[in-house]
């Protein structure tokens, strides 16, 4: 037990020392992404009612008509009557006060946020939510990906004798957007080393973690959201540089021209055929010989069901690309896989996202019993041999020793430490 008390402590108190040490937290400046470190909730969010699809330019910068209004995509349909020419884009008539002309309401369409309207929290949400995830994090023995690329936490320790390794996902959808806010900000995570070095794929991968998994994200959904997390404001720390225009808007009754800045993305390069193969990392399907790119998944037998006629499942094991990403033939069989957008830029990091989306949603559409899923494997980087066991939603920290004295000591350190933590910190930094 004494040991146990131990682990526990030494793992908080690590990753209490992160929290506090104010180098951790400094932000580097890239590109032309200016200093400062105003966070998402410093400055006025839009109305979500207000976001609808825009005709974008490869940035993802709306493309202004003459009186610099932003364009509305239009959407006919049974209540739009509005027709367009398949060579032209398709927009939404508006008058000189960038307002869509009586008639044609309906032929906008809202973006949808889902799971992360939670972007809109308040700075403390996320800044706790930031602190709960540098604690998982730090205390793991390791930091492996699933075969969507979220990140999981890998603990390996004894229990009544028996070697037992726990694995857990980070699946949820206010940690994925801190991951991915902190990758558009920093780079990084504070005293944490990720298993993939690029934070452009990481933050992609745990956008599409906090996503629906049946929705979809496209370049409107990824540039409304970085306005909404305030990464888009004048003063904001990126990564990423910016890119800013001028348009038309209302402000206080009056209208007037207004800069509304981008995060650039014109650098970011994705391949689906290339992203899928390094998953999951390290890879554990087949067990007796693990390949990499490989997954499993409960299928169900075609052309065999049970003696009472009921559907008759087996568990699949195969490559990711194969499974999620088929192109299909006007017959809907599978000749090859789908290659997606390979362009880049914006739309390459919505499809990006979009993809770790879809990988969770074939995962959760086709899930495997956890009695029979594939071992989760240990591998520490100072010992050649690999543990395994299931994976679980527990986790700990692997640290030998442990003595009264010790413990007591640890314990004190601990409670005044999160004695500051209640404190909470007052902006996203």
């Amino acid at each position: 037990m004494k040991k146990y008390i131990h682990i526990m402590l030494t793992g908080v108190l690590s990753s209490l020392l992160l929290l506090f040490n104010p180098l951790t937290f400094a932000e580097p400046v890239d590109g032309d992404g200016s200093g400062g470190g105003a966070g998402g909730g410093d400055h006025e969010s839009p109305d979500y009612g207000d976001l609808v699809y825009l005709l974008r330019d490869s940035d993802g910068i709306p493309i202004p008509d003459s009186n610099l209004c932003r364009q509305p995509l239009a959407f006919p349909s049974e209540t739009c009557t509005l027709t367009c020419e398949e060579s032209t884009p398709c927009v939404v008539p508006l008058n000189e006060l960038c307002e869509i002309q009586v008639g044609y309401e309906t032929c906008v369409r809202e973006v949808e946020f889902g799971r992360m309207s939670v972007a809109r929290s308040p700075d403390l949400v996320f800044e706790r939510q930031l602190e709960d995830l540098l604690l998982t994090l730090s205390g793991a023995g390791q930091i492996q990906l699933d075969p969507a690329g979220r990140l999981m936490a890998v603990t390996q320790v004894e229990l009544d004798g028996e070697t037992v390794v726990n694995a857990s996902t980070i699946d949820s959808p206010l940690q994925n957007l801190v991951i991915y806010w902190k990758m558009m900000q920093q780079g990084e995570l504070a005293g944490i080393t990720l298993p993939d070095p690029d934070f452009g794929i990481t933050a992609a991968r745990a956008l599409g973690a906090a996503s629906d998994k049946g929705g979809k994200i496209d370049v409107d959904v990824v540039a409304y959201l970085n306005r909404i997390m305030g990464l888009t404001a004048a003063d904001a720390q990126t990564k990423l540089g910016k890119k800013c225009a001028f348009f038309s808007e209302e402000v206080n009754g009056v209208m007037q021209t207004v800069e509304e800045c981008f995060l650039d993305y014109g650098g970011y390069g994705y391949m689906r055929k290339m992203n899928f193969p390094q998953l999951p990392a390290p890879p554990r399907v087949p067990a007796d010989g693990p390949q990499p790119g490989w997954f499993e998944y409960l299928w169900v037998y075609p052309d065999a069901t049970t003696q009472d006629n009921r559907p008759l499942f087996y568990i699949e094991q195969g490559p990711i690309l194969n499974a999620v990403f088929p192109l299909l033939d006007s017959e809907g069989k599978a000749i090859d896989i789908d290659s997606g957008n390979e362009g880049g830029n914006i739309a390459g990091f919505a499809q990006a996202a979009d993809d770790a989306r879809a990988v969770i949603n074939f995962m959760h559409t086709n899930p495997v019993p956890v009695d029979y899923e594939s071992k989760v494997i240990f591998e520490p980087a100072d010992d050649s041999s690999s543990t395994t066991s299931t994976s679980s939603d527990s986790g700990g920290c692997s640290v030998a020793g442990g003595n009264p004295a010790t413990d007591l000591l640890l314990l004190a350190i601990v409670l005044a430490a999160l004695g500051r933590l209640g404190l909470g910190m007052a902006r996203r930094t």
